[in-house]
C-alpha cells in the first residue's frame, strides 16, 4: 500500500477534526481510507500543507513521507484508540 493522498476536515456537527488518509495498492488497486483524529494545531498545519488534497505521485515525496513518519507511533496509538487495531 502506498500513500495516495490525504485530506483534513472539520466536522462542525460532531465538534472534532480529523485527517483522512487514503492508501492504494499499486498492484491490485485496493483502496483504503483511515480516519485519524487530530488536534487544532495539526489541523491548521495540515490544511496549509502544499500536499493537502493532492494525489501524491512523486517518488521523492513518498520516500520523504516514509522517512518522516516511519517511527511515529502517535498515529498507531490514535488508530488503536479508535478501534482500528
Amino acid at each position: 500500500m502506498i500513500l495516495h493522498d490525504f485530506r483534513v476536515d472539520h466536522q462542525v456537527r460532531y465538534k472534532f477534526r480529523h485527517l483522512d488518509v487514503h492508501l492504494k495498492c499499486p498492484h491490485c488497486g485496493c483502496w483504503v481510507t483511515f480516519g485519524v483524529p487530530i488536534s487544532e494545531e495539526e489541523y491548521v498545519e495540515l490544511r496549509n500543507s502544499p500536499l493537502h488534497n493532492v494525489i501524491i505521485k512523486d517518488e521523492e515525496v513518498l520516500e520523504e513521507i516514509k522517512r518522516l513518519y516511519s517511527t511515529n507511533a502517535d498515529v498507531a496509538k490514535r488508530l488503536r484508540e479508535w478501534g482500528y487495531w
